[in-house]
């Protein structure tokens, strides 16, 4: 029975909710259509004007009790004596009620609402009339009328309108009149030359207006000139000013702007070559066979480069193992599907002393183990490892500028312009909103003041990163350590590899720190007297066992674990890289990308916080937001203001 119950009260709410959506659809499905909408303008030789405005409406959809619209006191003196009706039907003055109208004030603008008996799938004509104090413009040149005489915020299209002018007696036209229309228009005026007939050719799309402006001869109108003319004179001559020299602020603003888009980098340009420039090495030899100095890997990644990275930081630990600090030992795991995963695990030897290693290799050793013997990096590595590692790069370069190779930290002067870069932004974007705000008025092309400002920031942006300045010994260094890095890179050229393989363990970690590691292996990888460095421990080949540093192979004998080629015929020792096939050159790649991507993933992870742990109390209240309010029904709208008086615009409800 209860189960009934719900179910019955889960149809009802459901009917209900149906019931009002189709409620609200059907009161906002209201539509209508102008059919016609002229306007007949009378002017008097008091000054003031009669406006009738026609409407001929279309109720196509929905039901209507109610009409209204708004006009604007806009360049007049005031509006006055509203009537409306239709043709056949008068109207009283009243507030509610069939065949009724009422005026609301709202200030800048009169709101003029009309009642009457349902309607739906009809046409009406509703007719409405007014009095306009002193809406022309008195010159001794000629009087002026403009008018906004078809609001332009109507939401529905006008299928046909006529606009027709008055004059007083004791005038003509004096000049053709002028009308302002999305579509074409066309005018006559009658014999006597005081009446101006103006149809707009239909239809007038939604949202569209027109505006006219006629004048005729002055000494009609008997009245003094409007109160608001002077302010609307000192507008038009000012308008008149600036029109006459927005050409030369245009030009100039232009200039300013192609002067500033030339400039602004080359001032960062100029900077950098002024403040940010290393000085001249002199001589260098194109390349150098043998390291230059007894600089670290890190640090000669840093000094070539002026940038710590993940090369440098994958460098360190490589150079870890050539130092017997640790050794790196390749594994095989099974992974999903069957797949077989290769992973690399740093095992611990000795710990890095104040002898032998500095500071900040010391603090990256302890927090890559973190209390532990051996490390995998195909796991996660610890938190702690992870925020070392800015105090890692601060204290390089802290380092390469004790030794006397830059003038400054490159990590500082790197954030000092990077920072000036961003408050240049910043202060560009609101110089460039405050110039455009104040100048737009005197030329279109303000914007171009601020090309200059906003690129030269960009460019101090993207410049930051070479504005560290080495000493002249850095500078001579830097040159050195970029030979012995094309020494490096393209070794193969220049040396004869096969009396060089003992090279290949110490200089790898130059390679990493250059970001050369991959050629570097490669090239190596095809010597077949290349030894497997000693601190490194292959996948095992051909399903021997493990048996000191070297490798098992079927009918070759024991290893040795002392090093040294496989003799013929059962010798023993170290295998060389051709013996285990790519699998080296496999491994050291897979070990410099897959430490990258293990210390990229570690960011990503330890960036986004973990979950409170379940029961902790932590919780979090999202509230909808929400819209109510009541539905206007359809039917047209206007609306909008006078182009130098009238205007306005309406619906029906």
């Amino acid at each position: 029975m209860l189960k009934s119950l719900k179910s019955f009260a889960v149809f009802s709410v459901l009917i209900a909710l149906f019931f009002a959506l189709s409620g609200s659809a059907v009161a906002q499905n209201k539509t209508v259509i102008w059919e016609r909408h002229d306007v007949e303008l009378t002017v008097n030789t008091d000054g003031t004007m009669h406006v009738k405005e026609t409407q001929e409406i279309s109720f196509l959809t929905g039901t209507f009790t109610e009409g209204y619209v708004y006009r604007l006191k806009a360049n007049t003196e005031d509006l006055r004596d509203f009537v409306v009706y239709e043709p056949n039907q008068p109207y009283s003055e009243g507030q509610g009620g069939d065949y009724t109208y009422h005026v609301i004030d709202r200030g800048n603008s009169y709101e003029i609402v009309w009642n009457f008996p349902e309607e739906r799938n009809s046409t009406r004509t509703y007719v409405m009339e007014y009095i306009v104090d002193g809406p022309v413009r008195q010159y001794d040149t000629g009087d002026v009328l403009s008018w906004f005489a078809i609001p332009d915020d109507h939401a529905f299209p006008i299928e046909e309108s006529t606009i027709t002018v008055y004059l007083p007696e004791g005038t003509e036209y004096i000049r053709e009149p002028e009308i302002e229309s999305a579509n074409r228009a066309f005018w006559e005026t009658s014999e006597d030359n005081r009446t101006a007939t103006i149809t707009v050719a239909g239809p007038i799309q939604a949202y569209d207006g027109v505006n006219i402006r006629v004048g005729f001869a002055h000494g009609a109108i008997t009245a003094p000139e409007p109160s608001w003319q002077a302010a609307v004179d000192e507008q038009i001559a000012a308008d008149a000013a600036r029109a006459r020299v927005q050409p030369f602020y245009d030009f100039g603003a232009g200039i300013i702007g192609l002067l500033g888009a030339i400039f602004g980098p080359l001032g960062v340009y100029l900077l950098w070559f002024l403040r940010g420039k290393d000085p001249d090495p002199g001589p260098i030899p194109d390349y150098l066979t043998e390291p230059p100095s007894d600089l670290a890997p890190g640090l000669a990644g840093v000094l070539i480069d002026e940038t710590a990275d993940m090369h440098d930081i994958t460098a360190i630990l490589v150079d870890f193992a050539r130092r017997g600090f640790v050794e790196i030992v390749e594994e095989q795991r099974s992974g999903a599907f069957n797949s077989i995963k290769r992973t690399f695990v740093f095992k611990k030897r000795i710990e890095p002393t104040a002898e032998n290693s500095a500071q900040y290799e010391r603090d990256l050793f302890k927090n890559f183990f973190l209390r532990k013997n051996e490390r995998s990096i195909s796991k996660t590595l610890p938190r702690t490892f992870h925020t070392t590692l800015p105090a890692v790069k601060s204290a390089m370069y802290a380092d390469v500028t004790k030794q006397g190779l830059f003038q400054g930290a490159p990590d500082k002067v790197k954030s000092r312009y990077l920072t000036l870069g961003s408050v240049g932004i910043f202060v560009s974007v609101v110089f460039l909103i405050l110039t455009t705000t104040a100048l737009s008025g005197f030329t279109s092309f303000a914007v171009c003041l601020g090309i200059g400002p906003i690129l030269f920031s960009l460019a101090m942006l993207v410049m930051a990163r070479y504005m560290p300045v080495k000493t002249e010994a850095g500078s001579r260094e830097a040159a050195k350590w970029n030979a012995f890095k094309t020494y490096l890179q393209n070794i193969d050229k220049y040396s004869d590899l096969e009396h060089i393989t003992d090279k290949f363990e110490e200089y790898l970690p130059y390679a990493i720190a250059f970001g050369i590691e991959r050629r570097w292996i490669h090239v190596f990888s095809e010597i077949p007297t290349t030894p497997t460095p000693r601190w490194y421990r292959p996948i095992w080949v051909g399903g021997g066992r493990p048996y000191g540093r070297g490798v098992y192979m079927p009918g070759a004998g024991r290893p040795s674990v002392g090093g040294g080629r496989r003799e013929e015929g059962g010798g023993g020792g170290i295998p060389s890289l051709d013996e285990i096939g790519m699998g080296m050159a496999g491994g050291l790649n897979s070990l410099g990308d897959g430490m990258v991507a293990a210390l990229n993933t570690m960011g990503r992870t330890i960036s986004t916080p973990p979950a409170p742990p379940p029961g902790s109390g932590s919780s979090s209240t999202y509230r909808g937001g929400g819209s109510s309010g009541w539905g206007g029904g359809g039917g047209f709208s206007g609306g909008g203001g006078g182009f130098s008086g009238g205007g306005g615009g309406g619906g029906f409800r």
